[in-house]
């Protein structure tokens, strides 16, 4: 089963089942896995602007959830999974770029002057 989930028409959704943990199962839960990973490397929908997860407004992870929500049918026990796992692969994503392109003794906006093309800037 691939999709491209970004591709998938406005009336089409994936339905995702979950365990009693609210933890998506199956290739689907896979499927949710890949597509949140491409959804915190997007920065319009997953700003590298603030310096910890918890420092996002609530208002922002519901639009987060949201744009899941557009593509998924989700039960309402996995939202807390859903948004755990964005916090994940949005701080892999933040490390692995920081690995990459900051030095030792740059500052911040001399990082964001080098930083890759595929970043988006605010």
């Amino acid at each position: 089963m691939t999709w491209d989930v970004w591709q998938l028409r406005e009336d089409e959704k994936i339905v995702v089942g979950c365990n009693e943990l609210g933890q998506p199962i199956k290739k689907v839960g896979s499927l949710l896995s890949s597509f949140l990973g491409s959804v915190a490397r997007r920065g319009q929908l997953c700003s590298l602007n603030y310096h910890k997860w918890n420092d996002m407004l609530p208002s922002y992870k519901v639009e987060l959830l949201k744009v899941v929500q557009k593509k998924f049918v989700l039960p309402l026990e996995s939202h807390d999974w859903v948004l755990k796992s964005l916090n994940n692969k949005w701080k892999e994503y933040k490390s692995k770029l920081k690995a990459v392109w900051k030095r030792e003794g740059m500052t911040e906006e001399e990082v964001a002057c080098i930083c890759p093309p595929n970043v988006y800037h605010h």
